[in-house]
């Protein structure tokens, strides 16, 4: 945990599922699918998924977005200046599979808390109908 609690920014490797969610979803709170794979004490997660679809999340508290929103300006004007992979693609390094030790309880602890957060999707999705275009 202080690996994660300690580092300046998260990078959160999404896998999509046509039949489920959209990309708004998916960046906004993780959808169906990959509501687990995000920290939202963390200041910035970069969010990336397997469609290349991309996006970030941004805690505030640490600081005002606008240095925020304008060096996501900057990551998008250069990805559209030059959208071939070749500039930004350095190879597949490997990725250490990161494992946390659980017990029962702590399994119960999780189960309640994402049926909690699952119910707070439904009602954000209900009264914020987003129309993707």
């Amino acid at each position: 945990m202080e690996l994660i609690q300690s580092a300046a920014f998260l990078v959160c490797l999404d896998q999509t599922d046509e039949n489920t969610d959209s990309t708004i979803e998916d960046i906004l709170h993780g959808g169906r699918r990959n509501f687990a794979n995000r920290w939202y004490d963390c200041t910035l997660q970069f969010i990336i998924n397997d469609r290349g679809d991309f996006g970030l999340c941004y805690e505030h508290s640490v600081c005002e977005g606008i240095p925020v929103v304008a060096m996501a300006h900057e990551i998008r004007k250069l990805i559209l200046s030059n959208p071939t992979k070749d500039k930004y693609y350095f190879g597949m390094a490997p990725v250490e599979e990161f494992r946390f030790q659980t017990n029962s309880n702590l399994l119960q602890i999780i189960q309640t808390q994402e049926n909690a957060f699952r119910h707070e999707q439904n009602k954000l999705g209900k009264c914020c109908q987003i129309d993707i275009f």
